[in-house]
């Protein structure tokens, strides 16, 4: 069964690697994004032609069982190809009603294959997210999940460890310790992007009720006192207005 899979993964690979060099008349080649730390291999196709590519192939992705497309996943991530790291959260996103705790040490690898925080976000966030709904079914596991990857030596672990908490999971309310926690055991992270997954996670927990707003800034303020990035603060703080915003701006790093 797994020689099976693995032998329709690889077919099915080959076929979205031929597409995507057929829509870019081109191999991928070396970009550089805003804030990214190192240069991403693309092809240079936008977001749209990249899922117009995957939403062609549904119906061959449809009939593979799960072990297959969580090879073709791997396989599609280890590129370290920006396009078919996308495909392979489409192959993800259909997949998910099939992924239970068990697969859980499978999708930790397949991060180790992310390459930007594009894929970090469609991975974590919005109605789609993998993470998003694997914490909605099975909280206490997707949680100790998180816990590990709060700590990993990979960036994008610990970015995914935050970004899971925004959006609506973060305006809902039910997470609250769990995202303090996280964004406080980062925020003296020295990689930009993520310090700007913690300012985000803290910025739409704000929007989870009074209680909560008032936690989080109480957490924005000692930051401001310790004279964290402001990547992080004034992202936290994006959609206060007025003297409410201007207090926090006014707190200054406290002299040793």
């Amino acid at each position: 069964m797994a020689i099976k899979a693995g032998a329709a993964a690889r077919a099915l690979h080959k076929q979205f690697v031929a597409d995507l060099e057929k829509s870019a008349g081109r191999k991928p080649r070396v970009k550089r994004l805003v804030g990214h730390p190192v240069p991403v291999e693309a092809y240079g196709l936008t977001a749209g032609r990249t899922r117009d590519i995957f939403v062609r192939r549904i119906g061959d992705v449809a009939p593979l069982d799960l072990d297959a497309r969580l090879e073709l996943a791997r396989l599609l991530l280890e590129s370290h190809f920006e396009e078919e790291g996308h495909i392979a959260l489409g192959v993800l996103r259909m997949s998910v009603d099939q992924l239970t705790p068990e697969h859980f040490g499978t999708l930790d690898a397949l991060l180790d294959d992310f390459c930007t925080w594009t894929e970090v976000d469609d991975f974590a966030t919005g109605k789609g997210g993998v993470t998003a709904i694997l914490l909605s079914r099975y909280p206490t596991e997707t949680m100790r999940l998180h816990e590990t990857w709060n700590s990993s030596a990979n960036m994008w672990k610990r970015r995914t460890s935050v970004v899971t908490f925004t959006r609506k999971t973060a305006s809902d309310g039910g997470y609250v310790n769990e995202t303090l926690r996280f964004c406080e055991a980062l925020m003296h992270d020295t990689e930009d992007l993520v310090q700007k997954s913690v300012g985000w996670a803290l910025k739409d927990t704000i929007r989870a009720g009074s209680a909560a707003k008032r936690r989080v800034l109480a957490l924005v303020k000692r930051m401001r006192r310790e004279g964290l990035p402001s990547t992080i603060t004034l992202y936290a703080i994006r959609d206060l207005k007025g003297a409410e915003r201007a207090a926090i701006l006014k707190i200054k790093p406290k002299r040793s």
